[in-house]
């Protein structure tokens, strides 16, 4: 037993398995079953008793023959139990499962045997299919998770393993450091758990890591070309279960892209929004939210409700159901092509002919050749697939332990149980006992067990349970504080990395700032203001002016001068002239 299963265990578990109670619980079922068995074989009339419940076959259907009908016992029916005895659900609800002399209800005779006959007609697929046996491969198939591949179109087509060798290492180093940035806490290598080259020359990958599959699911986080070869991604259109949420009890109303616009607001990690299949009716359907954050999914199961359209509607885990494994050749469901035995040719899903010709088959008529239904053969609603999913689901609830550890299969509606509401199959120990086939009436292969109830109230073993239940609240405690520090830390991250962007951010604009203004200034240095330059203008124009003005009457007063002097010159040679001439003077 591991310690995660012993801690997961309640006290009174642990004290029942410490002291024994258990495994002497399951050897007294053991022998009260071979006790009653003994009793109901020897005993003539066939009858159950009253204290025990009635034993139906694999289809909750009565088996017998018309010659109990004319014996003196009949089954007549109650209120307590109600079983389904055909499709048609036709059973009278007056009925009980006990039985009586036929002294005081014969009349119930003739009913019972027309429910028989019912039974015989409607049911006679599922009455030959009683016997069909599960497969550990088929249960195998539907227990576990099958990953979606990922498709590298190429543009020159491959055509050598080493090829796509490198191509594989070469995404691998291309993304290594934006995906540990993405998810810094991932420890694992980084792998892809298988990958083909298909017959188109393509590269085909299988990866069943969630974290590297929800990070290619992304076409912008593919390089352009790996080793110079062009490629086109085509990722899975579709998540995985874990990072997929139901949104129940949608109105019709609200179309599935106004979901996505409100839901866009508050969870950026949005992949795809759908309608589920089979959930759709008059009023409302399911819608199926696939989110690529773990955060954001987490965050919206943890409330339970999410608010859209002003209301408020349930959410929960998304949880695939069993998938049934079919042949490819005889289109059975329980086995694979390859030792398959029910046919020696490929026979056709539609129209069941030879499938050796595939051209001739893209349009043939459809009709089952399970049951001659208007459908494929390999449809859900073939009977003979509605009854092997039935079988399949029974043999899972009754062996849960060959589910892997972290599955979890959803239960359909039209197979659960009416007695058992379990909407799901989970694998709840850690490890199956192998089973042994002993005679248990055999005193000598057990040995003596020697029961002491009255040591249960030992004050060691009440200070041993109480130290134990110390322990573990204590492991509880430090658990719960370690995920709230956890937590806190993870908080304190974010904030430190907010702060420094905004740090950041504020940094930047005060750089450009003072980039600017160092700009501006140099500009103003180079470039004077215009303002100064105009005043100069104005006092040199104003200094021209008048300079101009002293110009012109400078001018005037030369002239004027001159004149003066012509006429003094004048005036002087006549004066002298007259001297010359007149010599008494």
């Amino acid at each position: 037993m591991s310690y995660e299963q012993f801690h997961n265990m309640t006290s009174e578990q642990k004290d029942r398995m410490c002291d024994g109670d258990e495994l002497r619980q399951r050897i007294r079922q053991y022998e009260m079953k071979e006790n009653n068995n003994d009793a109901i074989t020897n005993n003539s009339l066939k009858r159950h008793a009253t204290s025990e419940r009635p034993r139906y076959s694999n289809d909750d259907e009565i088996i017998c023959d018309n010659n109990e009908l004319n014996t003196g016992w009949t089954t007549v029916r109650s209120y307590k139990q109600k079983k389904k005895f055909n499709d048609k659900d036709d059973r009278n609800p007056s009925q009980s499962t006990r039985t009586f002399t036929n002294t005081t209800h014969q009349r119930q005779g003739n009913h019972q045997q027309n429910v028989l006959s019912n039974n015989i007609n409607n049911n006679s697929i599922r009455r030959n299919n009683n016997n069909m046996k599960i497969s550990n491969q088929a249960l195998v198939y539907a227990a576990d998770y099958h990953y979606s591949s990922f498709k590298l179109e190429c543009e020159s087509k491959l055509n050598d393993k080493k090829q796509g060798v490198k191509m594989v290492n070469e995404l691998m180093k291309y993304i290594k450091i934006d995906f540990l940035r993405a998810y810094p806490l991932f420890t694992k290598p980084l792998l892809v758990d298988l990958w083909w080259i298909d017959s188109e020359g393509n590269l085909q990958m299988i990866i069943k890591t969630t974290e590297l599959y929800i990070y290619l699911c992304n076409k912008n986080r593919y390089p352009n070309e790996l080793f110079n070869f062009k490629i086109k991604p085509n990722p899975p259109a579709h998540l995985p279960p874990q990072h997929v949420v139901i949104l129940k009890w949608v109105r019709n109303s609200i179309a599935d892209n106004d979901i996505r616009e409100e839901l866009n607001m508050t969870y950026k990690s949005i992949h795809s929004i759908s309608t589920m299949n089979g959930t759709l009716n008059d009023r409302t359907r399911h819608v199926k939210i696939e989110l690529l954050d773990k955060t954001d999914y987490e965050l919206i199961l943890n409330n339970k409700k999410i608010s859209l359209m002003g209301q408020m509607f349930d959410v929960a885990e998304f949880l695939p159901a069993p998938k049934i494994l079919i042949c490819g050749r005889c289109n059975k469901p329980g086995h694979t092509k390859r030792i398959c035995q029910n046919s020696t040719f490929d026979i056709c899903r539609r129209c069941g002919g030879d499938r050796s010709n595939a051209e001739a088959h893209n349009d043939c008529q459809i009709k089952c050749h399970h049951c001659g239904g208007q459908h494929i053969s390999t449809d859900y609603k073939c009977p003979l697939m509605e009854e092997f999913r039935r079988e399949l689901i029974n043999e899972l609830k009754k062996h849960p332990e060959k589910l892997p550890q972290h599955i979890q299969l959803f239960i359909p509606t039209e197979y659960r149980n009416k007695e058992d509401k379990t909407k799901y199959i989970q694998n709840t120990s850690s490890y199956q006992q192998k089973e042994q086939n002993l005679n248990l009436n055999n005193q000598s292969i057990w040995p003596t067990l020697t029961y002491t109830s009255q040591d249960m109230n030992n004050p060691m073993n009440i200070n041993l349970r109480e130290s134990v239940r110390l322990l573990n609240n204590e492991l509880q405690g430090m658990k719960k504080k370690y995920e709230n520090d956890l937590q806190k830390l993870k908080d304190k991250y974010k904030e430190h990395l907010d702060t420094l962007n905004q740090t950041w951010l504020i940094m930047h604009q005060q750089h450009q700032t003072s980039q600017q203004m160092t700009i501006y200034e140099a500009l103003n240095k180079i470039k004077t203001n215009n303002n100064d330059y105009n005043e100069a203008i104005h006092q040199l124009e104003n200094q021209i002016e008048y300079l101009q003005e002293a110009e012109f009457f400078f001018t005037t007063h030369i002239n004027s001068l001159q004149q003066l002097v012509d006429k003094q010159n004048e005036i002087l040679n006549k004066a002298l002239d007259s001297l010359f001439k007149d010599p008494n003077v």
